[in-house]
């Protein structure tokens, strides 16, 4: 079992079925800086997922980014980074190959304004699958927890601080503690699913963000991601200093 958090497992398990399907490497005799190569010219090929809106409306295909090809690299080259430790192979490719995956630019990502983010929370859904997205979305807006730190959120961990009601534990990915309060908002969701969010993967909620955005007219790259930087903004616009801000992230 690999100790590492779900939602990284989550992401090796992405990038290990494009490794497969690209074919270049499917037997550890077959690892190799060549065949590194072709899986990289695999990737280039890979397409940006598409909602059937966006397929019905004829937008153009675009394909991944240079920086998410290389995070495809990254989980890879960690992956036989444990073959090599455990004796499966003799050599890590990857050790070879320093400066030639190119990083790429990172994608700016984006938040959303008040209006945005009340019509996504007012919106009146009918699919259980998309209501539960928006809900833990919609916690995020009004936490900044991260996905992975949102889904290990539990209230019987929260503690009363006068007329507060506080958070505080280790980022799942880091180990870094951080400390929020918990709004009345963000609170009323949680109550919602028993005192814990349903437990999606991360992928699932990108896809049906696409669609609430769609839905919802916002034309914004929408991520889970998003929600935390939405509240990172509207904490600061709202006068909360920088400091404190570092603590609640």
């Amino acid at each position: 079992m690999l100790d590492v958090a779900r939602g990284t497992k989550n992401h090796y398990k992405v990038s290990v079925a494009a490794l497969i399907e690209s074919g270049s490497m499917r037997k550890w005799s077959e690892i190799s800086v060549e065949n590194v190569h072709r899986f990289d010219a695999y990737l280039h090929t890979l397409q940006v997922h598409r909602t059937d809106v966006e397929i019905k409306a004829r937008k153009p295909v675009k394909y991944i980014s240079q920086a998410t090809v290389r995070n495809y690299h990254k989980d890879i080259k960690a992956l036989l980074a444990r073959a090599l430790k455990f004796g499966l192979i003799t050599a890590n490719p990857y050790d070879r190959m320093k400066g030639e995956i190119r990083r790429g630019d990172k994608e700016t990502v984006e938040f959303l304004t008040d209006d945005e983010r009340d019509r996504i929370e007012g919106l009146t859904i009918n699919d259980s699958m998309l209501a539960t997205v928006r809900d833990v979305f919609v916690f995020q807006c009004y936490t900044g927890m991260a996905y992975s730190d949102a889904m290990a959120f539990s209230l019987d961990k929260c503690q009363q601080d006068g007329d507060r009601l506080t958070y505080s534990a280790p980022r799942v990915k880091t180990g870094v503690w951080f400390y929020i309060r918990v709004l009345p908002k963000a609170l009323a969701i949680v109550q919602k699913y028993g005192g814990r969010l349903p437990q999606v993967a991360d992928q699932t909620c990108n896809a049906n963000l696409k669609t609430i955005a769609n839905v919802t007219g916002i034309t914004k790259r929408m991520t889970t991601h998003v929600g935390r930087h939405t509240f990172a903004t509207w904490m600061l616009r709202n006068g909360v200093p920088i400091e404190h801000l570092r603590k609640m992230l």
